[in-house]
């Protein structure tokens, strides 16, 4: 049984490429069902190169299949180790779980099928462009209203992969959420950060029309973006960053005054309703992370906060849909005594990712 796609674009703004989209409804096997009717719980997971064992022709080289690279054994192994630790991290699993280095729909569709067996995923979208070696996916075991997918058509700066937005109903009531993985750094932080800047750009117009339609309307940006919560600073700040916290807007509008601030996520950690919106007429979204958690990611020996979750400001406003928690997964089987996640290593035939997990809850409100 499959479930209808609406792919859409802004033709000023996006382009329709080759994409690779699944989406199904499983419901002669399993009932789709929630474990908490007052909560939605979701969580973003970059699982680091998950690649199945057929040989499609774009995999990274350490991942051709083949006895020296990438067996049957790593995949289904990897498949084992990471459903494992989804069930201990939410029992049931959560609603909504986004995926960020999935291969391809096979792997997607085995994933939920034989891994997470019992968890109602009934509800899948797998997107990619043909050429690239991994796409995004979503599991849910949520109705999908609608799903759309977002890329840049400016040549030269290509966002590097699709962002995938999808529509849920939940308890009669519509969330938006966007699941991202934005270019690395690979090839240098400055050299690639234009990408990033595109990236954002989409979903600020995106947001920007969907909360113009609707200004209460629940949005949710999330995924591996690949640019710390404290970007700016870090970089010292030697380029304009795609993340931008509000209380940095103006000096980064002295320093970069000609530079366009659409190509900005502008952000804070304390929403209220006088601030919830910026005199350039950007959404302002509100951040999970704090201080006091220390990140997601590990690199070059220091934790870094480059796997989100961007709340609108319905969701933090007491009005409606609330946000209820936000966990970075740091469990003692995730990481290294001496930091770090632990990755999936094929000789020993354990681990995960190099990313954590992070979980958000949202309370749903009469």
């Amino acid at each position: 049984m499959f479930l209808p796609v609406f792919i859409g674009m802004m033709r000023k703004l996006y382009t329709i490429i080759p994409l690779t989209i699944v989406v199904c409804s499983c419901t002669l096997f399993y009932p789709a069902c929630r474990h908490n009717d007052s909560i939605l719980t979701i969580m973003t997971w970059n699982v680091e190169n998950l690649f199945d064992d057929i040989n499609n022709g774009t995999e990274y080289h350490d991942f051709i299949p083949g006895e020296e690279n990438w067996t049957a054994e790593d995949f289904h192994g990897k498949m084992a180790s990471l459903s494992e630790a989804i069930r201990q991290i939410k029992k049931g699993g959560p609603d909504i779980l986004l995926l960020q280095e999935i291969e391809n729909e096979n792997v997607l569709n085995i994933f939920a099928d034989t891994y997470l067996k019992g968890m109602s995923y009934n509800h899948r979208i797998f997107s990619k462009e043909e050429y690239q070696a991994a796409g995004t996916a979503v599991l849910s075991r949520i109705p999908m209203e609608a799903v759309y997918t977002h890329i840049s058509d400016k040549t030269g700066v290509a966002t590097g992969r699709p962002i995938v937005e999808v529509h849920f109903i939940v308890e009669e009531s519509s969330i938006v959420i966007f699941n991202n993985h934005w270019k690395s750094k690979s090839g240098g932080e400055k050299e690639t950060e234009p990408a990033r800047r595109e990236a954002a750009y989409i979903l600020n117009r995106r947001i920007s029309l969907l909360l113009e339609e609707e200004p209460d309307r629940p949005v949710i940006i999330a995924g591996d973006l690949n640019e710390d919560i404290d970007e700016f600073e870090k970089c010292d700040p030697a380029y304009p960053t795609a993340l931008l916290d509000i209380k940095n807007l103006e000096h980064f509008t002295e320093l970069y005054p000609e530079t366009d601030t659409e190509k900005n996520l502008l952000f804070t950690q304390n929403i209220t309703p006088s601030n919830n919106s910026t005199s350039l007429g950007l959404p302002l979204l509100y951040s999970c992370w704090t201080d006091s958690e220390t990140g997601s990611y590990f690199f070059r020996k220091s934790w870094e906060r480059i796997d989100h979750f961007f709340l609108s400001s319905s969701l933090v406003d007491e009005s409606g849909m609330e946000l209820k928690d936000f966990t970075v997964c740091n469990y003692d089987f995730l990481i290294y005594p001496d930091g770090g996640p632990i990755k999936w290593n094929r000789e020993r035939g354990e681990g995960y990712s190099d990313h954590l997990p992070l979980i958000l809850e949202i309370f749903l409100k009469d």
